[in-house]
């Protein structure tokens, strides 16, 4: 594969692929699959890839977090979160116990109620670096 094709790859699936609650199961686990297949493509062209997790209920904790490297970085946003805070801490809570992550970039200001290596990232400061 050459640079352009990669790039274009890039390009295509760079749009961070969410499990929402919302969508159908079978949406929640094609989407979750794409998301994870691109990830490991990106690997296998020798990129870095933190993973972004995303979950909605209890039904899609265990497609979303499987093939994520355990004890490794992740990443969460936390926009929208805070509509549904319970809902997002039962699967965060999860997600810890089934990843154990290292490191967790937080896209947004966490919930108190959030406990690991956080890393928060102020999300209007980092759009404002990346525009």
């Amino acid at each position: 594969m050459d640079y352009t094709t990669s790039r274009a790859t890039l390009r295509r699936f760079s749009k961070i692929v969410r499990a929402i609650s919302d969508m159908n199961y079978w949406r929640q686990l094609e989407s979750v699959a794409h998301s994870h297949w691109v990830g490991a493509y990106w690997q296998s062209m020798g990129l870095k890839v933190v993973p972004t997790m995303t979950w909605s209920d209890s039904r899609s904790y265990t497609f979303c977090n499987d093939g994520v490297e355990k004890g490794g970085i992740v990443a969460i946003g936390m926009i929208g979160c805070k509509h549904e805070k319970n809902l997002f801490l039962q699967g965060y809570n999860k997600m810890l116990e089934t990843v154990e992550p290292s490191a967790i970039i937080c896209l947004g200001e966490p919930f108190k109620e959030m406990d690991g290596n956080i890393i928060a990232v102020n999300y209007r400061a980092s759009r404002k670096v990346v525009r």
